[in-house]
């Protein structure tokens, strides 16, 4: 109402509210800006940003984005936390944008709307700012949105020669680019790029990756099948630690680790492992494991001995007995009907035989006294029982041939290390075993080494000759065959995603190979996927430097295929059209290019 005349409700805009059972708070310092891609064939596409502060409330779940177009209906645009990017927008047209705060039981905020026209912005670029570093599995940048003008990519290199191959580390279309560095400390520069008016002036960063440290704590213990090793808390920045085991490597993510291996003495390493690579190693360590026998075993021999000795001591009473003796000698039998025992002494020469016979066992003893002044005595005694055979004596001879069935003296019955080389005479290693195993060490000499057919021999003289040599590598300034010089080279098919970097083989540089792509599969993505649409969009303005195949806006769209400048894989479908007498583009799948590699030495 104004002075004396009413508005009438058809000359303003109506908007709904409803009462809700509480209050529900709106979100805060809203903002909406237009972000411009180029697809490709002049074909343009822009998204609008809504960039907020949600509030806080213990029952927040998420903030919903709608959009319109004066008075159509209202469409949803997706949801998010401090930022939503609805795509799709055309160049001059207005969105109205609704953010509505939804709670964890359903229920919405009235919401707030803020209007933005879509149109370019052609000026020169702002300097980044907020440019920051992070080091994981990967280095990823982060920065902030450059808004006064419409930025088609951000680059990031090590020098100041913005649009070089030469020093360029990446480029992104967001506002965040995951790398992987060789450098431990650098210098990098970020450029914010507009197609008309070109580069803005650089934002600066140095970073310094420190060494990882040394580990200086390792505690080993002893397992029966392993070794169990804790160190020093994983420093911050390291992504997991290495332990050498008789230089083999193991790589564990925390301190603690367990690893199984046999029975004798190992050596012991360990080194924190970063983004860039390996620290320093601790000092060697030795770790015994040692062979045990099963201590059941030893249980039941125990309760077998217990046995006979109660037995003996119950045969005391003499229930049953029956003795005689003749010229020195006493011979005297006990039955007490659950045990039976016999013994014979013989008191001129001071000895005694025992034999002790119960349901689980027999025990036979020998005494024989030594100096009748002091007491002392050789005891030779045999038990046995269900667990097995014992004998014990100060001396045990075994004349004869003695005969082992079975290879009843088995691995872990000898204690590992107790048999040392002064303890075996031979001529040969023959005389102990027709293989020997795993020699360490030392130096060997002699006349020819082969395998048992003769099919590999090596002579006195160092020629080798055999069928096969299969190893990991051979280093040599050149190897022919039939008298032509091998050349290295090898072909691979890679199966690589969009936006991931094309592999290098084993052994190989990046300037020896030769990538051509050979197809693609492109299925459908879900444009609410806010993630991987997101991800996807940051390379579909990418220039390729080898092209597989591109949309075509006049068909309709297509499949867009191919390798960027710094060995990205791009496979992703369009689809095109014309309203409102302009082109638009959507975004409708991404997928795997098929990548022929073909690798060849250059120094051969």
């Amino acid at each position: 109402m104004y002075g004396s005349n009413e508005q009438g409700l058809d000359e303003v805009q109506a908007y709904p509210y409803t009462i809700t059972l509480y209050y529900i708070p709106e979100v805060s310092d809203l903002a909406l800006f237009t972000k411009y891609y180029e697809i490709g064939d002049g074909v343009l596409s822009f998204d609008v940003v809504a960039a907020f502060t949600q509030p806080t409330i213990n029952t927040f779940d998420t903030v919903e984005a709608w959009y319109r177009e004066g008075t159509n209906e209202w469409k949803y645009g997706g949801n998010g936390d401090n930022q939503i990017v609805i795509s799709g927008c055309e160049l001059g047209h207005t969105y109205e944008v609704r953010l509505k705060v939804k709670d964890r039981h359903g229920n919405y905020s009235q919401g707030i709307i803020k209007s933005v026209l879509v149109e370019l912005k052609s000026e020169v670029p702002n300097t980044p700012q907020g440019l920051g570093v992070s080091f994981g599995d990967v280095t990823t940048f982060n920065w902030l949105e450059v808004r006064n003008a419409d930025i088609d990519f951000y680059e990031l290199r090590y020098d100041l020669h913005p649009g070089q191959e030469y020093g360029l580390i990446g480029k992104s279309n967001n506002t965040t680019l995951s790398t992987l560095l060789t450098e431990r400390s650098a210098k990098v520069y970020l450029y914010a790029h507009n197609p008309t008016k070109g580069y803005s002036a650089p934002a600066e960063l140095t970073y310094n990756v420190p060494i990882p440290p040394k580990p200086s704590t390792i505690k080993i213990v002893s397992l029966i099948n392993g070794i169990g090793i804790t160190t020093d808390t994983i420093k911050l920045g390291c992504k997991g630690v290495n332990i050498y085991v008789d230089g083999t490597r193991y790589f564990f993510t925390t301190n603690v680790a367990t690893i199984p291996l046999e029975s004798g003495v190992h050596t012991v390493q360990v080194a924190f492992v970063d983004l860039f690579g390996e620290g320093p190693r601790s000092d060697e360590q030795l770790a015994t494991i040692k062979a045990k026998i099963d201590k059941t075993l030893l249980d039941m021999e125990s309760l077998g001995l217990e046995g006979i000795d109660k037995a003996v001591n119950d045969l005391k009473g003499e229930v049953g007995t029956v003795k005689t003796a003749v010229n020195g000698m006493d011979s005297k039998i006990i039955d007490l009907g659950n045990a039976y025992q016999r013994t014979l002494n013989d008191y001129q020469n001071n000895v005694n035989s025992q034999i002790t016979q119960i349901s689980s066992g027999i025990d036979l003893k020998v005494t024989q006294a030594i100096n009748n002044i002091d007491g002392a005595e050789l005891v030779s005694r045999i038990n046995l029982s269900p667990a097995g055979t014992r004998i014990d004596g100060k001396l045990l001879h075994v004349t004869g041939e003695a005969l082992f069935d079975n290879n009843i003296i088995a691995k872990g019955m000898i204690q590992a290390g107790a048999v040392t080389a002064d303890k075996m005479q031979v001529d040969s290693l023959s005389s102990i075993t027709a293989n020997v195993g795993t020699l360490r060490g030392g130096e060997i000499i002699g006349g020819t080494l082969s395998n048992e057919s003769g099919s590999f021999k090596v002579d006195a003289n160092g020629n080798i000759v055999g069928a096969n040599i299969t190893g990991s590598r051979i280093d040599a300034q050149s190897i022919f065959q039939a008298g032509y010089k091998v050349k290295s080279i090898e072909v691979l098919v890679y199966d690589v995603f969009m936006g991931d970097t094309i592999p290098v083989p084993d052994g190989f540089l990046r300037d020896e190979c030769t990538y051509v792509p050979v197809g693609h599969s492109v299925p459908e993505v879900d444009r609410w996927d806010s993630e991987k649409y997101t991800n996807a969009r940051q390379y579909t303005n990418t220039p390729m430097k080898i092209t597989f195949s591109r949309h075509n806006s006049a068909y309709g769209g297509g499949v867009t295929a191919g390798i960027t400048y710094d060995y990205k894989a791009i496979a992703y479908s369009m689809k095109t059209g014309e309203g409102f007498s302009r082109h638009y583009s959507v975004l409708t799948g991404i997928g795997s290019l098929y990548v022929l590699c073909i690798a060849k030495k250059m120094n051969n």
